[in-house]
């Protein structure tokens, strides 16, 4: 199966939606801190969820905010803390 998206951001909700569809809890991590990215992904595909691509600052790509929505996404991990996602974003993810 092919999955594709137009930046990193939906392409990591593309493949959180073909693969992981029923998954109750996903992983976050900063499209910009390649390390927490590799550690997260191993950990939370370890455990069956996705890793889903934010930003640092700044307001949710729509990509990510859609599969939100409409996913069964219920708890989730972050990885890298504030140093990695700001505040304002984890705040974000969390009320989507």
């Amino acid at each position: 199966q092919a999955v594709g998206g137009a930046d990193t951001y939906a392409m990591s909700a593309a493949v959180a939606q073909a693969f992981f569809a029923s998954s109750r809890i996903a992983g976050f991590a900063s499209e910009a801190t390649y390390p927490d990215e590799l550690s997260g992904d191993a950990h939370i595909g370890g455990i069956g969820g996705p890793i889903i691509l934010v930003p640092a600052t700044g307001a949710l790509p729509a990509a990510v905010s859609s599969y939100l929505s409409g996913s069964a996404v219920s708890s989730g991990y972050l990885y890298g803390g504030t140093s990695a996602v700001s505040p304002a974003v984890q705040s974000e993810v969390a009320g989507s």
